[in-house]
């Protein structure tokens, strides 16, 4: 259990790390990008990664997470996984080769062809790696693998930037994916054949175990990547690549944020999870605990950014993109994150647990209902869009409770928000604070008057919370900096 415990703390000490450094690249990639690429083209970039994002989920199957879960798999049976992975893959990428051609004329855009031909071939490079990541990360390697990611992010942050800078346009965007793809899996491959090396071995009967979990794990993942692209490729195909590009710009950089936060935690806590899945009391004490820090992380960033969009646009995103309807959208996203982060730790759990099929009938469900609202929305206007997906977050928050989580823990809904009641209000409370006295007319600039309402509501939420959510503080305490005591 000491050993277990350190490499958590460990881990969760790289992984912050790691995820500070994919964020500030991350925000100053897209500050550069927005300011010498097209939105357009920015736009047409993420249905291109929409169509990869599906692709490399189905070839997966759902089997890293299986590997997790049935973690006494033989070097014979991992063998078979590796080789599966990569049949699987070659088909997706041929089937994406096929589909290029009426996805282009859907979208009326012919320039998406030759982008899914070219990157196309990196679902194939991406099975060569897989097996790697998930035998490392069922191991805890999560120095390793945060190590590993920091360099992928560097290379492709270096090859955007330096291509956008020289007037590549939209190759930037397609050639910087494609080194990320590379370079991942060529590290992947050094790191994980320390630990394993495949055979010349496949037997698919061995694998039928991994997959019979694979396939309700990947139909889950299908749908859920499902209802976070649905957006994408309606608002692209009702209201244009010029509207997506803004949209996929501003949900790119709240999706960094929430990342930044949520698969920290979230992905150190699931094989924690699958360890005590038979202990009720131990999983609801945990799950508990996580989102609270969870949401005490994650609250003050959406609020602040929901109530202060014209700060976004000024200083990240690009100044001539600050409209009153995009400071509304920024708004609207902002607050769907802030909701949309409060589920994130049910979706570890139930991995964590098996509950793939309950998962996958659940979202089966919600896509059931989604697909018509987002339809209608569009055809309405992009602000109407964005409100309904909000709605529908906060019903799904609800009913996810009641049909998903209530069976795996030992607490009724007032005891969940009743945790995510502190941090909610404190941050609401810091943001208003801030935005007053920043009000105050000083005749000072600008972006003087933008970092003293940041730091302003930074500092509040500090210190209201050592009074009224000592939890943040004492998780952040227990698990980064006490190791000496265990």
């Amino acid at each position: 259990m000491k050993l277990l415990v350190s490499k958590i703390r460990l881990g969760v000490k790289f992984s912050l790390f790691e995820k500070g450094i994919t964020l500030f690249l991350g925000l100053l990639q897209l500050f550069v990008v927005v300011r010498n690429i097209d939105e357009r083209e920015i736009g047409l970039m993420a249905l291109v990664n929409t169509v990869l994002m599906f692709g490399n989920q189905l070839f997966e199957l759902g089997i890293g997470n299986s590997i997790l879960h049935r973690q006494d798999s033989t070097h014979h049976q991992l063998s078979s996984i590796y080789w599966w992975q990569i049949i699987m893959a070659l088909i997706i990428t041929l089937l994406i080769l096929l589909i290029a051609g009426p996805f282009s004329s859907i979208y009326k855009a012919p320039a998406l062809r030759w982008m899914l031909y070219f990157l196309s071939i990196t679902i194939l490079v991406n099975s060569l790696g897989q097996s790697f990541s998930a035998i490392l990360y069922r191991d805890l390697h999560f120095v390793t693998l945060s190590k590993l990611r920091i360099l992928v992010t560097i290379f492709g942050f270096v090859t955007v930037v330096v291509l956008a800078v020289l007037g590549w346009g939209i190759w930037a965007l397609v050639l910087g994916h494609f080194v990320k793809s590379i370079t991942q899996t060529l590290l992947l491959n050094y790191q994980g054949r320390k630990f394993f090396s495949p055979a010349w071995h496949f037997v698919f009967k061995e694998i039928r175990p991994h997959i019979s979990f694979g396939l309700y794990q990947t139909g889950e993942s299908f749908i859920l990547l499902l209802n976070r692209q649905l957006d994408t490729l309606i608002i692209g195909k009702f209201l244009g690549s010029e509207v997506l590009g803004i949209y996929d710009v501003i949900k790119q950089l709240l999706a960094k944020v929430f990342r930044l936060v949520n698969s920290v935690i979230t992905g150190i806590m699931l094989p924690v999870f699958a360890r005590f899945q038979d202990d009720k009391a131990k999983v609801s004490s945990l799950y508990l605990r996580q989102l609270r820090l969870l949401s005490s992380l994650n609250f003050p960033f959406y609020l602040f950014i929901a109530l202060n969009p014209e700060i976004i646009f000024l200083y990240i995103l690009n100044p001539t993109w600050s409209t009153p309807t995009n400071q509304l959208l920024l708004m609207y996203l902002a607050l769907f994150f802030l909701v949309a982060s409060t589920q994130n730790p049910l979706g570890t759990l139930l991995i964590s647990h098996g509950k793939v099929r309950q998962s996958f009938w659940y979202n089966v469900g919600v896509t059931a209902i989604l697909i018509p609202s987002v339809i209608w929305s569009a055809a309405i206007g992009i602000i109407s869009t964005t409100q309904v997906l909000l709605g529908l977050q906060c019903t799904t928050l609800i009913a996810s409770f009641f049909l998903l989580l209530r069976p795996l823990v030992n607490f009724p809904i007032t005891v969940f928000f009743y945790n995510l009641a502190p941090p909610f209000l404190i941050g609401l409370f810091s943001v208003f604070f801030a935005k007053t006295l920043s009000g105050i007319d000083l005749g000072l600039p600008r972006y003087i008057t933008g970092f003293i309402e940041m730091v302003s509501a930074i500092f509040c939420y500090l210190v209201l919370s050592s009074f009224w959510n000592k939890l943040l503080w004492q998780e952040i305490v227990g698990l980064i900096k006490r190791e000496h005591e265990e």
